[in-house]
């Protein structure tokens, strides 16, 4: 699903990221920091959808697993 990495980002399943933090990196350039910031648990509803309408299509996939809707399809 998601490939590489960013050095310098935070982990993105840290729980304890700043709610501005998880939506910048949501919103990020890179494909990268938006597939990671789709498998961060408790994702806040308004950026998963953003996340599922992405042009990746690892973070669509990513954040379409995330949501568990992925799981049901298989």
């Amino acid at each position: 699903m998601c490939r590489g990495g960013r050095s310098g980002l935070p982990a993105p399943r840290d729980l304890d990221l700043p709610l501005e933090l998880v939506r910048r990196l949501a919103a990020d350039s890179d494909h990268r920091a938006r597939c990671a910031i789709a498998t961060r648990p408790r994702l806040p509803t308004r950026d998963l959808t953003q996340l599922l309408a992405d042009s990746s299509e690892s973070v669509a996939a990513a954040a379409l697993f995330r949501s568990g809707m992925g799981a049901q399809m298989r």
